[in-house]
């Protein structure tokens, strides 16, 4: 079935067993309406616009997903497209935008093809193992022109060092949406996350859930910006992640940089 809406979510969890393969692109109003809630997608945009010169045409958004912060980045400048691995993620940022959004990755455009590359969402931390990483640093140096900008967010090493828990609580006129979730060190600076989402029937009192296992590098931020200037890139600075408004402590970081010349053999 197509799952388009939290009662299409409510009926397919009901109905299946969940497939992990599948289970991702099922889930995506969920994920819409818990980010709604955090006001997550306008912080992300805020941060971009505030990382990025005013006069920036082309954007890339790297790891698009649901497309929200893809279509708050389309009012904003003149020519944005969007990549995802996630074929059913990318048919729905397509139907919801009408933005160009590819399957793939960075690697999926020409050299020097954009102003500035988006890579929010610890979109980084899902590339493993660590050489994988920085393969993908180099092809988004050289898919900006020289003096592009690059703003990524990733998680926090040492926020991350401890085992951590949290819930969340979204509320629409029909459901409940609950995320619990855990984040584990499991070595090598991976952590495991954990998260469980309990979606109950505000009408019926009736709930269904569905539990995801993911690992995920988390970064320090010295290590991070290395890897950064090996890429090619200057100027590079990391700040706190501030746009989660329920942390105390910030778990993650926003990582800004410049592309220089693009005269390495690759």
């Amino acid at each position: 079935m197509t799952v388009r809406t939290l009662d299409d979510v409510f009926t397919f969890l009901r109905t299946n067993e969940p497939d992990p393969a599948a289970i991702y692109t099922a889930l995506t109003p969920v994920y819409e309406t818990i980010y709604a809630t955090r006001d997550r997608a306008d912080g992300q945009f805020e941060t971009v616009v505030r990382s990025i010169p005013l006069d920036t045409t082309a954007v890339l958004e790297v790891g698009c997903g649901t497309g929200t912060l893809l279509a708050r980045l389309g009012d904003a400048f003149d020519r944005t497209v969007g990549a995802d691995v996630s074929p059913g993620m990318v048919h729905r940022t397509r139907d919801r935008t009408g933005a160009g959004v590819v399957i793939g990755s960075v690697d999926a455009f020409l050299p020097g093809s954009f102003d500035a590359v988006v890579m929010m969402g610890a979109v980084l931390g899902h590339v493993r193992p660590d050489a994988a990483a920085r393969t993908m640093l180099n092809e988004t140096h050289d898919r900006l022109r020289s003096g592009g900008r690059f703003v990524c967010g990733v998680h926090d090493r040492s926020a991350l060092a401890d085992p951590t828990s949290r819930e969340l609580t979204a509320k629409t006129a029909d459901y409940c949406v609950l995320q619990r979730d855990r984040q584990r060190p499991i070595g090598g600076g991976v952590f495991e996350w954990t998260v469980e989402y309990v979606l109950t029937s505000r009408e019926t009192g009736e709930s269904v859930s569905v539990e995801q296992r993911v690992p995920i590098r988390a970064f320090g931020r010295d290590e991070l910006a290395e890897w950064f200037r090996a890429a090619g890139f200057r100027d590079v600075r990391t700040d706190d992640r501030t746009f989660v408004k329920e942390e105390r402590r910030s778990r993650a970081f926003v990582i800004t940089a410049t592309a220089g010349p693009s005269d390495r053999a690759r």
